[in-house]
């Protein structure tokens, strides 16, 4: 479990990294921003050596991230950006802890 969060949450951080530096330090758009932060998010997860099926609980868990910061900053104009991913990025945490909790449930491929 320790490895999976560790790459949950090194996926998140350089996740919001890349968003932060295109959208604030180049000025480019947020949407540039927060897909260019996915990108790299999904390239560490497939780089990080887990099962087929963890790699997927995490995909989905990054993909649900970015879709609702995306999703909350267009409906809720008054809500900071930052503010917005730390909310997708909670919903996610806790969507992928769930996951790892039914991924631990099955039995294996």
């Amino acid at each position: 479990m320790g490895r999976y969060l560790g790459v949950f949450l090194a996926a998140l951080a350089a996740d919001v990294a890349v968003w932060h530096l295109l959208s604030y330090r180049v000025q480019t758009t947020m949407l540039i921003g927060g897909v260019a932060g996915l990108v790299v998010a999904l390239a560490i997860v497939q780089l990080s050596g887990l099962q087929r099926r963890a790699r997927h609980l995490l995909t989905i868990s990054l993909v649900l991230s970015t879709l609702m910061s995306l999703a909350l900053i267009l409906l809720l104009p008054l809500l900071q950006p930052l503010a917005a991913r730390a909310f997708s990025a909670l919903a996610a945490f806790g969507f992928a802890l769930i996951g790892f909790a039914l991924y631990m449930r099955t039995p294996k491929d």
